[in-house]
């Protein structure tokens, strides 16, 4: 790392490595390694993550590391398939397509999506920041079909429930995920200059919009969250609102809730994101779309209408058929045909 810039390479040899380490300036890293004669396949993806190191949060990053770690460990016969010299203009899709099977075969046909996303993600920007030429062998590969996972949705009773078994400090963290519909990471970045008590306001910090930059909302804060959280600021041992025990942000809890829901007897287990996804189909039965997507902080009207779609289902005819209550004489006569 140089003047908070960070730059890694992968070596065989330590010694390489250390000789690397030695020579780097702050003044290369300000314009592109100039590229092989014919960039090999391994140096692209290690360009590729240290430019995603800087670019992306730390779990985009880790899924960009592990896809490229498969790429190169996927073998048949213990022969890789694309070894990790070989120059980009001898892949061809047939590797690609190699490599995605082999993924599927062992890990599901999810992951061998993600490497196919990624390696499509990786082969694209070289061509923007080198211009090697090459046209992306992904583009003749499909994506595997994958089962949908339901979103789980738990109920506002179910929250209570999981809420009464936590412990003080993390039922202040189910409390403003509940006041805010934060996603996991805004509050686990969560710092108190992003309190201001004395407008009543809370600001989330996210990088779901497109360059992938760190955006900023100030929303308001409910009465009842500002005051637990003002308490809560008078034993604070760090910067972050909900941090560990050494003062650092947390970066995964994923255990957490499972916990919690086993020991509240709720099931299905939801996670923090299902607590938004509870509050948005509060906010949408209590208010408008307009106010439901600044709540949830959508870049448009157009992504709320999706996430609410996915979450309340389709509306459906069938239900003005078979209900007694709807009293449409048109439907109501073609019901009693159909239920005698």
């Amino acid at each position: 790392m140089i003047d908070g810039k960070r730059r890694s390479k992968s070596f065989t040899i330590k010694r390489d490595a250390i000789k690397w380490e030695s020579e780097q300036t702050l003044e290369d890293w300000e314009t592109p390694d100039v590229p092989e004669e014919i960039l090999s396949v391994f140096s692209l993806a290690n360009a590729y993550l240290s430019y995603s190191q800087d670019a992306f949060v730390k779990v985009v990053f880790n899924r960009k590391k592990l896809a490229m770690k498969r790429l190169f460990q996927s073998n048949i016969k213990q022969k890789p398939i694309i070894h990790p010299d070989t120059p980009i203009a001898d892949v061809r899709t047939s590797m690609v397509l190699k490599v995605m099977t082999t993924v599927k075969a062992e890990f599901g046909p999810g992951p061998a999506n993600t490497l196919r996303k990624e390696f499509s993600a990786m082969w694209e920007w070289g061509l923007e920041i080198y211009k090697h030429g090459e046209a992306n062998p992904v583009n003749g590969t499909k994506k595997y079909a994958v089962d949908e996972k339901p979103a789980v949705v738990p109920t506002l009773e179910d929250f209570w429930k999981v809420y009464a078994v936590a412990r003080p400090k993390d039922q202040l963290l189910l409390f403003t995920y509940l006041h805010t519909a934060g996603r996991k990471a805004e509050l686990f970045r969560l710092t108190w200059h992003d309190v201001d008590f004395e407008r009543g306001l809370i600001r989330l910090g996210h990088r779901k919009r497109s360059g992938g930059d760190l955006k900023y909302d100030w929303m308001d804060m409910s009465e009842e969250l500002a005051n637990r959280l003002r308490e809560h600021k008078k034993d604070a041992q760090s910067v972050f609102v909900f941090c560990q025990r050494d003062g650092q942000p947390y970066t995964s809890r994923g255990k957490l809730m499972r916990k919690l829901c086993e020991r509240a007897g709720v099931e299905p287990t939801f996670g923090f994101h299902g607590i938004r996804h509870m509050v948005a189909t509060m906010a949408i039965s209590a208010t408008d779309l307009k106010r439901t997507s600044d709540a949830l902080r959508h870049s448009s009207l157009a992504t709320t209408e999706l996430y609410i779609h996915k979450l309340q289902g389709k509306s459906s005819a069938l239900k003005e058929l078979f209900d007694p209550k709807y009293k449409d004489r048109s439907a109501g006569t073609l019901r009693s045909k159909i239920t005698g």
